[in-house]
């Protein structure tokens, strides 16, 4: 009896030494389901795409909307400035100077009396032109004027040219500035011998005059 229950032992630990190769049972791997679709979670899937094209075809109407508004202003900017210059020419176009008895020229800002061609006896040299001071008398200026009488010279007046009145035989007076610091040589050659410099007592004007013998007047 004995034995019998010890064969019938071991025949059980024999099986179930052939259930596995270690003697041990495999353990089972729980299968889970290849299908895990579920209704809600598609519903929110295409609700969610469908806001995303949503949001796209917003986009794109907004960039046309802004590419638009951008040609619109540059079209106004261009129509605006050109109205504009249009507007400055109109208002920077000065009046018709009238015509001017003496030829200058411009140097340094300050204008330079290159030549009088006017006929008139009694000439007042102006203080500026074009908002430039006259502050010289060129070479041979107003040299050989028959018809000339007096010279009124402005106070911005620096300096006399060489020969500038030479041969003006019917020059009488200057009306000269304390502001000439230089009168060059020969500048009232062959004028009237009655020619009278009416100028300032100690000024430079004065000191040349005498030191040519014409006639001086206080002014």
């Amino acid at each position: 009896m004995k034995k019998l229950i010890v064969a019938c032992l071991l025949l059980c630990l024999l099986f179930c030494g052939c259930a596995n190769g270690n003697g041990e049972e495999e353990p089972q791997v729980p299968t889970t389901p290849t299908d895990t679709s579920n209704p809600l979670d598609k519903i929110a899937l295409d609700a969610a795409e469908a806001r995303a094209e949503y949001y796209q075809t917003l986009v794109v109407e907004l960039q046309k909307e802004i590419l638009s508004l951008k040609d619109a202003h540059a079209s106004a900017r261009v129509e605006y400035e050109s109205r504009i210059e249009e507007l400055e020419i109109a208002l920077g176009v000065p009046e018709a100077a009238p015509p001017s008895d003496f030829q200058y020229t411009t140097k340094d800002g300050k204008i330079i009396i290159v030549a009088y061609v006017g006929n008139e006896k009694v000439v007042s040299v102006p203080d500026e032109i074009g908002g430039c001071p006259v502050t010289h008398i060129a070479d041979t200026a107003f040299e050989n004027n028959l018809t000339l009488e007096k010279v009124i010279f402005p106070k911005s007046l620096k300096s006399i040219g060489w020969f500038a009145f030479r041969g003006c035989i019917a020059l009488c007076e200057v009306e000269v500035p304390v502001s000439i610091s230089k009168i060059e040589y020969g500048a009232f050659e062959n004028c009237n011998a009655k020619l009278t410099f009416l100028c300032q007592q100690g000024s430079y004007a004065e000191e040349y005059a005498q030191s040519y013998g014409y006639a001086t007047k206080q002014k």
